[in-house]
């Protein structure tokens, strides 16, 4: 069938992140997207649409910050362990992540999926006593059970349907949210 084990780092080039100095405010409030742990449980296992936290082009001049790729896959790997989200755009990612930019062999949202899988396996891979991290060069030893690239591309296009529906689903159910909430704030203030 063509399916077989490879390192992660055969088919997808690993990379990371870095944070701007907080304290020069030409750095940040710019026009590029900052992956962050604050804002990553909101894109785990989707396409990350934009972050609200980001940072200008001298931010990522003056750091070590990289700005990675479309379709680049992010992996939280510090303290928030084991979120992943896929860049629509070219992003940045604070040094909290690893990332992976696939190359031809392998497709990115079949990657995120994989991540997403292996989740709690990968977790209890971290170390540490008080801060649990999985260090890169850790994460460059992954392993990924490769299918022939049409099965990928065929999954990713599936998975693609299946987000669409989602997104539809919740914007139906988000003015319903709305309105129990509204219900409930004036059942407690007395006026039902």
């Amino acid at each position: 069938m063509g399916w077989k084990w490879v390192p992660v780092t055969d088919v997808a080039k690993t990379g990371t992140g870095h944070t701007p100095d907080r304290s020069v405010a030409e750095y940040w409030d710019g026009e590029i997207s900052w992956v962050n742990l604050n804002e990553i449980r909101r894109f785990d296992g989707r396409w990350c649409l934009g972050t609200h936290t980001r940072i200008t082009p001298a931010g990522v001049a003056n750091s070590s910050a990289v700005l990675h790729p479309r379709e680049t896959v992010c992996f939280s790997r510090t303290a928030s362990i084991g979120f992943v989200t896929l860049m629509s755009a070219p992003m940045t990612t604070s040094q909290d992540f690893v990332t992976w930019t696939c190359g031809d062999k392998l497709n990115p949202a079949y990657l995120m999926q994989a991540l997403l899988v292996a989740r709690d396996t990968l977790r209890a891979s971290s170390s540490g006593s008080t801060h649990k991290t999985i260090y890169v060069r850790d994460a460059a030893r992954f392993s990924i059970l490769l299918p022939p690239r049409e099965l990928q591309d065929t999954f990713a296009a599936r998975l693609s349907s299946v987000d669409g529906i989602r997104a539809r689903m919740e914007a139906n159910i988000r003015p319903l949210d709305d309105l129990f909430a509204s219900a409930q704030q004036r059942a407690f203030q007395g006026e039902l």
